[in-house]
């Protein structure tokens, strides 16, 4: 009794490997794609993270000092690397966290005073704003805006 062996190897077409090749190709241009926008999306995650920690720090504390108007407030108090760059301009901070420059202004408006109380509803706010590209800050780049309310009470 004898056994024959059947081969079914064979060898693969001009056509079949250009296809095969053409496959790959997509399909490593999709993976480079992919990861490059998943960095982006990270950097931009990072980024608004960043910017409402930083948001978050100044809106607390500056309540916590009492919510006074801005001039009586000192965010370089903090000590954390807050950065006044205009000596003049009382409610704008600068800081780079993680290679990232934030623009931090602060605002706020007396919402409802209440005389015979002798107290008054503050909202203040904070924009935090970071430069999306090279060239320096532009109206167009992102933001943040975090507000709270702030009691007052005359002295």
């Amino acid at each position: 009794m004898s056994i024959k062996v059947i081969h079914l190897v064979k060898g693969l077409t001009l056509i079949e490997a250009l296809i095969a090749m053409a496959i790959v190709s997509i399909l490593g241009i999709g993976g480079l794609s992919y990861q490059y926008f998943g960095a982006k999306h990270f950097r931009i995650a990072h980024s608004e993270l960043t910017a409402t920690r930083a948001g978050q720090l100044l809106i607390e504390d500056w309540k916590s000092n009492g919510a006074k108007d801005i001039i009586n407030y000192d965010a370089e108090e903090l000590g954390v690397g807050f950065v006044k760059p205009d000596p003049g301009d009382y409610s704008y901070y600068t800081i780079t966290i993680d290679g990232v420059k934030l623009h931090s202004t602060l605002s706020f408006d007396d919402v409802e005073i209440d005389e015979d109380a002798g107290v008054t509803l503050r909202q203040i706010n904070v924009k935090v704003q970071w430069e999306d590209g090279p060239g320096g800050l532009s109206a167009d780049d992102p933001s943040i805006t975090l507000s709270t309310y702030a009691r007052l009470d005359s002295d």
